[in-house]
């Protein structure tokens, strides 16, 4: 017994076909974005299963028109994770003048060092330790920022970027 050819089923199979491949490409297409596991630095995959810590790596930041870094961001949710961080990253304590001046929301930047990761953790010919890394810390959110730049130029770049957003006009 044959059954009669229903174009209405035809069609449906189709466009499901079709919408499954539109979706497959987009999935591969999108691929490095959704899962960019991979492309992380050291420093990410040190805190990203420590509590308290939230962890954000950005590829290509973009500074200014000409000058794109990588970007690990650190934010604590917690006073301990805070503590953590200040000891890891060497983050000055706050003198009084600083704390009434950050009280009235003036940003707190400071200029930190990169901490010494396990050897497991930080091959020497990683391209995310370098003399131009610079770490930032903002102590009005409690948020540590490590900039992966590949040259001098663009370290200046990066502390023009933080001057002209926090303390330019």
């Amino acid at each position: 017994m044959t059954r009669p050819f229903n174009k209405k089923r035809f069609w449906l199979v189709i466009t499901l076909i079709a919408v499954a491949e539109a979706l497959a490409f987009c999935l591969v297409m999108q691929w490095r974005y959704l899962f960019p596991s991979h492309e992380v630095s050291e420093i990410y995959t040190r805190y990203e299963n420590v509590e308290g810590i939230d962890v954000s790596f950005i590829k290509d930041f973009q500074v200014n028109d000409t000058v794109f870094v990588d970007v690990t961001v650190l934010e604590a949710t917690t006073d301990s994770a805070w503590s953590i961080l200040k000891a890891d990253y060497g983050v000055p304590q706050l003198t009084p003048q600083t704390k009434s001046l950050m009280e009235k929301g003036s940003p707190c930047i400071a200029f930190c060092k990169l901490p010494e990761l396990e050897k497991n953790n930080s091959p020497s010919d990683s391209k995310y330790t370098n003399d131009n890394t610079l770490v930032i810390a903002m102590h009005n959110d409690s948020t540590i920022y490590v900039f992966y730049s590949k040259t001098r130029d663009h370290k200046h770049a990066i502390t023009d970027m933080l001057i002209d957003k926090y303390y330019g006009q």
